[in-house]
């Protein structure tokens, strides 16, 4: 028999559910908001926490509000479509803090004001889908189980229509699908599975779609041009399907003018630019520095970094590689820069790396992170030598459990 308990919830977690405790243990309630009275039943029950359901809200909160996606609950990608926005902003701002205090060692730190999304749905300018029987899937939450979804309400326009397309395509044998979708207008698709020739008819067959690749264990065909293009405010930058890019293009530019106006002044330094990319940051930040160099391991992505480069008048020298192996050779040819610019996966820097830029001296470090704990972990490294002067947060994967954070570090002796 099923039991069910009645509380009432007294914080929001990171991901979108409610907190409370009963029997002194922490339990995480799906689909419940502060100071809602609720009824529920645990489905997991461990020895130092909890998790559970909501069976029923007996006082709902005023933050409360219907979500727009019909898949909401069941589809892991959101987690604060039950909330309105000002609520989610609170949560993720609260959650930065935290996480920087407790494991980050920045208990002293006052964040600087959160930024909030422009727009909370129809931003994303990519997405990748799972493929069952020919439909676009999605991860039912915390499991691998699929979800089919017709639509997605955090993309772009076009790439719904993109979505709509591929389901009646008939790509019975594809595995996944990534779309992206360029400042032009450019949507290009990534075939995984399936044969090409297959994945080739979605170029007749699609309105939006001007570009596909097919991947199969023959290799990659190519039909119309992967090249994507984008504008940071003037900055002029051509990437690939391959390339990594931010997601929300709107807000980076929001991000990346509050980085300029750290360093801005007289151009002089040098910026080395890790985890470059096709070198957007980096190159955005040029005005405020002499040159930039940068590391990036996929060696298509460091190719257009320099392109990128001389298309924008920008003095800079690129060099493929794991950061990890080649930052080394990379600080014998620099050995004086004034600003390191990190902005790597989600895992966070590798030790050494971390250790690395510690001892290396830049007068600063300017972090940019997509994950709170992984960043506060590389703090406990680098502050070791350096101070964190601020740390600012910015919304840019509305209405999902994900936060961009801006920090800047400054060395103990400068």
């Amino acid at each position: 028999m099923v039991m069910t308990y009645c509380g009432k919830i007294e914080s929001l977690d990171f991901f979108g559910n409610g907190i409370l405790h009963k029997d002194g243990k922490c339990c995480f309630i799906k689909n419940a908001l502060p100071f809602e009275e609720i009824m529920y039943t645990l489905t997991e029950d461990k020895k130092s926490y909890a998790r559970g359901e909501t069976v029923e809200i007996l006082s709902p909160s005023l933050q409360r509000v219907k979500p727009p996606c019909p898949y909401y609950g069941d589809c892991g990608g959101c987690h604060f479509q039950h909330i309105d926005y000002r609520g989610e902003v609170a949560a993720k701002e609260q959650h930065v803090a935290r996480v920087l205090a407790k494991i980050g060692g920045c208990a002293d730190l006052e964040l600087l004001p959160f930024v909030p999304a422009q727009r909370v749905f129809a931003y994303r300018n990519q997405v990748t889908f799972h493929m069952q029987g020919g439909q676009t899937c999605f991860y039912r939450q915390a499991t691998h189980d699929y979800v089919t979804v017709n639509r997605c309400e955090l993309l772009e326009d076009d790439l719904n229509k993109a979505v709509a397309e591929i389901n009646a395509a008939g790509l019975m044998e594809a595995t996944s699908v990534s779309l992206r979708r360029d400042n032009t207008g450019h949507v290009f698709a990534v075939v995984n599975g399936g044969s090409a020739a297959k994945a080739k008819e979605l170029l007749s067959f699609s309105r939006v779609i001007t570009g596909v690749a097919a991947v199969s264990e023959k290799g990659t065909a190519v039909y119309g041009d992967g090249t994507l293009f984008f504008d940071l405010d003037g900055i002029k930058l051509k990437t690939s399907y391959k390339s990594f890019f931010q997601v929300n293009t709107e807000m980076a530019k929001t991000m990346l003018r509050y980085g300029k106006d750290l360093f801005k002044g007289d151009k002089k330094g040098v910026l080395l630019d890790l985890y470059c990319g096709v070198g957007s940051i980096g190159l955005y930040l040029a005005d405020c520095f002499q040159k930039v160099y940068g590391i990036e391991i996929v060696k298509d992505a460091a190719v257009l970094a320099g392109e990128n480069a001389a298309a924008n008048g920008i003095e800079a020298e690129y060099i493929s590689g794991k950061t990890e192996n080649r930052l080394k050779d990379l600080l014998k040819k620099v050995p004086r820069a004034d600003v390191v610019l990190l902005d790597p996966p989600r895992q966070g820097l590798q030790k050494d790396v971390a250790k690395t830029v510690a001892a290396y001296g830049a007068q600063n470090i300017l972090y940019i992170s997509c994950d709170p704990a992984s960043l506060s972990r590389d703090l406990q490294e680098l502050t070791k030598s350096y101070k964190v002067v601020s740390a600012k947060p910015f919304d840019l994967f509305p209405r999902t459990a994900h936060v961009e954070t801006c920090v800047l570090l400054s060395h103990k002796n400068s």
